[in-house]
């Protein structure tokens, strides 16, 4: 096994720990105000049940298993934000789904960064949209947008956008 095999793996596999930690906090009620684990896990690996959605980060550059970008179409050099084609796997059949495009934090970012930037721009500034449940907000100057529950005001996911802030 090579070298870079084994670092991406340890990327991966840290960020699945984190996931795990994260669900483990949900069970006992100290997640507090971030996203639930599971919108994490579709924030952080994509979805996998039907249609292809969400998989917006790649710790260090590397897929996920049943996750893959297929090729960047725009980055944005300043933050590190990217968008690129993906595709992924349906965990029930193994097929592979397109998805048209999905943005991608900074690749430097860890599964705990990007928790943090989520619940960070919803709570601090978020333009929120109650008929459409979508917010929109900026960290570090990245612009985030996602959906909440209009009727608790709770966090469902965010991700990154490229190009300027507009009204959720």
């Amino acid at each position: 096994m090579s070298t870079r095999s084994r670092g991406a793996r340890r990327y991966i596999r840290q960020a699945l720990e984190y996931l795990r930690d994260a669900k483990r906090k949900e069970a006992r009620g100290a997640r507090g105000t971030r996203m639930p684990a599971e919108r994490l896990r579709h924030t952080l690996m994509g979805e996998r049940d039907g249609r292809a959605s969400g998989f917006h980060h790649r710790p260090n550059g590397v897929d996920p298993a049943g996750a893959k970008l297929i090729r960047v179409t725009k980055r944005d050099e300043r933050t590190g934000v990217y968008e690129g084609q993906v595709a992924i796997a349906n965990r029930r059949n193994g097929e592979w789904h397109l998805k048209q495009k999905s943005t991608f934090f900074p690749d430097d970012w860890t599964p705990e960064q990007v928790d943090n930037a989520v619940d960070r721009a919803f709570r601090e500034g978020a333009v929120k949209d109650p008929r459409t449940g979508r917010w929109q907000s900026t960290f570090r100057g990245i612009v985030l947008e996602g959906f909440y529950d209009p009727d608790t005001d709770t966090l469902r996911h965010g991700y990154p956008v490229l190009g300027p802030r507009r009204t959720a």
